[in-house]
């Protein structure tokens, strides 16, 4: 399993797939958020969990949030950043 600032990937044929499937879980938990707000300077991207990182990135409540990897969001995205 890999994790950096944004992303989080299960490599293939791990050695405890049912392992790594619950602290993916868990980490993307609101408990498992609250841990990694309050162990790092980063934020996470929930809503439900207060937020003690860097105050330029708090996502607002009020924005829904486009899945960016999608290609069909590609233009949305790209209007916001105007």
């Amino acid at each position: 399993m890999g994790v950096g600032f944004c992303c989080m990937a299960m490599i293939n044929r791990p050695q405890n797939p049912n392992a790594a499937k619950v602290f993916i879980n868990w980490f993307l938990s609101q408990e498992g958020q609250a841990a990694y707000v309050k162990y790092s300077t980063n934020n996470t991207r929930r809503t439900d969990v207060d937020t003690k990182g860097n105050p330029d990135s708090v996502p607002n409540p009020n924005i829904k949030y486009p899945f960016v990897v999608k290609e069909e969001n590609l233009d949305l995205v790209r209007e916001r950043e105007r």
